[in-house]
């Protein structure tokens, strides 16, 4: 009975999915949308953001330079959780809209605009482009 459930649904659901791509191509006043995901590879030594807590901090400040940009707290020593960046594309013909974010502590207006740069070299269409960040405090920062 389970079975014959599953296969149900899997016809069902891609004669809806056919219909839905149907309607779509012939629609001019539709909304489309594009999501993607992609795990982000932070090298170990990277510090990481939030918590100062005391099993955070070094011992002595690098005053030595040892670990870059990591002057108070302990470097990463590998990856627990992936990190990773998401984006959602939303375009209609009067307008399109880019929603990228990013786990990190923050972005700044700095950051946005070298992400528009880099859009527009890669030849990306332009777009209102958002760009937030999740606020983990196990992620990358200073």
């Amino acid at each position: 009975m389970i079975g014959y459930s599953i296969l149900l649904g899997l016809l069902l659901g891609g004669t809806s999915i056919g219909g839905i791509a149907d309607a779509a191509e012939r629609c001019t006043d539709c909304v489309t949308a594009g999501a993607s995901y992609v795990a982000l590879r932070i090298p170990p030594g990277t510090p990481l953001a939030g918590y100062g807590g005391m099993p955070r901090r070094l011992v002595f400040p690098d005053v030595f330079d040892r670990y870059a940009h990591a002057f108070w707290f302990r470097p990463s020593v590998g990856e627990h959780d992936p990190v990773a960046a998401r984006a959602l594309v939303l375009e209609s013909r009067a307008a399109r809209l880019a929603w990228v974010t990013l786990d990190l502590i923050a972005v700044d207006g700095s950051f946005t605009r070298a992400v528009q740069g880099r859009l527009a070299r890669a030849g990306v269409p332009a777009a209102t482009l958002i760009v937030s960040a999740s606020h983990t405090h196990s992620g990358p920062g200073a």
